[in-house]
C-alpha cells in the first residue's frame, strides 16, 4: 500500500471518480485478504496464549499449595501461635461476639487455627455482651433472640478455663433505642437473663463493667465478698428510667444497694466507677482506702455532699498514685 497511486489523496476530502472507485476496490483486494489472514493468526495465537495462561494458573496454584506446606508459619510452636493470636484481640474494649473480630474470626481461617483458638483460654478471657432489647415479651422472635444470646454466652464461658475474666454487660441506652419504651421491664429482664449466665463464674471476675436501667442490679446485690475474690475493677452505670420526666419505677425496683453487697466490697477492688447511683455513696460498702482509681459522676457527688468528699480524701490521701475525678473531667 506504500506505493498506492492514491497516496497523495489519503486523509483529504478528495472525491474519486467512478472509474477511480473501481480501481481503489481492486487495489484493496489483496490487502483485505492479508488482513483476514492476520486476524486469523491473531485469533489462533490468542487461543494458544489463553490456554497457556490456564496452564500457568493451574501450575501456579499447585506450586503455591506445596509452598504453603513448607511455610515457616506452619512450623511455629504452639505457644508462639497462641501469643500471636492473643495480639489479635481488641485492645480498647472487651472481645465481642462477632465473626468479624478475634477470637471468633481466627476460628474461621482453617481447622488448625480453630483448634488452637478453642484451646487457648486467654483468647476468651474478655467478653462484651450487649443485651438484646425485646419489642414485646410475647414476641416469639425476641424470645428466640434472647435464647440465642444466652446460649452464645454459655458457649463462650466454657472456653474460659481458669484464668481471670474481664466482662462488660450493657443494656442499650433508651435514648437511642426506639423498639420499646424507656421504662420497659423487658429490658431489665433481658439484662438479668444474660447476667445470670456469668454469675456462676464470679470467682474469676477481674474486671466488670455493667450498664443497665436502674432496677436491673437487684440480683447482683446478693453477691458476697467470697464470690468475687479476684475482682479488681468495677464500673456500674445506672440508666435513669423516666417517661416524659416522670419516675416510673416502684420503690422496690429502685431500692438502694445493700451495705452487705460483696461486689462493692471486693477484697482486691482497686478501680471503681459509679454513674447515676441514686443514693448516698457513703452508704455503700466500698473499701475507699484501698482504691487507686475512682470515678464519680456529678449526680453521685451531689447526693453525697462534702461529707463523702472529706471521707474519700482522708482515705485516699494515704494511697499512692490515686486518680480521682468525675465524668466532666473525662
Amino acid at each position: 500500500m506504500d506505493k498506492s497511486p492514491y497516496a497523495r489523496y489519503l486523509h483529504t476530502n478528495y472525491s474519486p471518480s467512478a472509474s477511480e472507485i473501481l480501481d481503489i476496490k481492486n487495489l484493496l483486494t489483496e490487502p483485505l485478504e492479508r488482513l483476514s489472514t492476520l486476524d486469523s493468526e491473531i485469533e489462533r495465537l490468542e487461543s494458544i496464549i489463553c490456554a497457556l495462561y490456564d496452564q500457568r494458573s493451574a501450575l501456579s496454584e499447585e506450586i503455591e499449595a506445596h509452598r504453603a506446606l513448607i511455610s515457616p508459619f506452619r512450623r511455629l510452636p504452639l505457644d508462639i501461635m497462641e501469643e500471636i493470636f492473643t495480639h489479635c484481640l481488641p485492645t480498647h474494649h472487651n472481645a465481642v461476639m462477632s465473626v468479624k473480630e478475634a477470637p471468633l474470626l481466627l476460628g474461621r481461617v482453617c481447622s488448625a487455627w480453630r483448634s488452637i483458638a478453642l484451646l487457648t483460654p486467654r483468647l476468651w478471657a474478655s467478653l462484651h455482651i450487649p443485651t438484646p432489647t425485646p419489642d414485646s415479651i410475647s414476641d416469639s422472635a425476641s424470645v428466640r433472640k434472647m435464647a440465642t444470646r444466652c446460649e452464645a454466652v454459655r458457649d463462650w464461658i466454657l472456653r474460659w478455663g481458669e484464668i481471670p475474666l474481664s466482662i462488660s454487660l450493657y443494656t442499650p441506652d433508651p435514648l437511642y433505642s426506639f423498639s420499646s419504651p424507656p421504662d420497659s421491664q423487658e429490658d431489665m429482664e433481658a439484662f438479668r437473663s444474660v447476667s445470670r449466665q456469668i454469675l456462676p463464674f464470679s470467682r474469676r471476675w477481674k474486671a466488670v463493667d455493667l450498664r443497665a436501667m436502674e432496677g436491673s442490679f437487684t440480683h447482683l446485690q446478693d453477691i458476697v465478698e467470697g464470690d468475687v475474690p479476684m475482682l479488681e475493677s468495677l464500673s456500674i452505670a445506672s440508666i435513669p428510667m423516666r417517661t416524659l420526666g416522670l419516675q416510673v419505677l416502684s420503690q422496690n425496683s429502685r431500692r438502694p444497694w445493700k451495705k452487705s453487697s460483696g461486689i462493692l466490697s471486693a477484697p482486691k477492688l482497686r478501680r471503681l466507677s459509679l454513674t447515676s447511683l441514686r443514693q448516698n455513696l457513703l452508704d455503700l460498702p466500698v473499701r475507699w482506702s484501698q482504691l487507686t482509681h475512682l470515678k464519680l459522676d456529678e449526680e453521685g457527688l451531689a447526693r453525697s455532699s462534702d461529707r463523702l468528699l472529706r471521707h474519700i480524701y482522708q482515705s485516699l490521701c494515704h494511697v499512692p498514685n490515686v486518680v480521682a475525678g468525675h465524668d466532666n473531667d473525662s
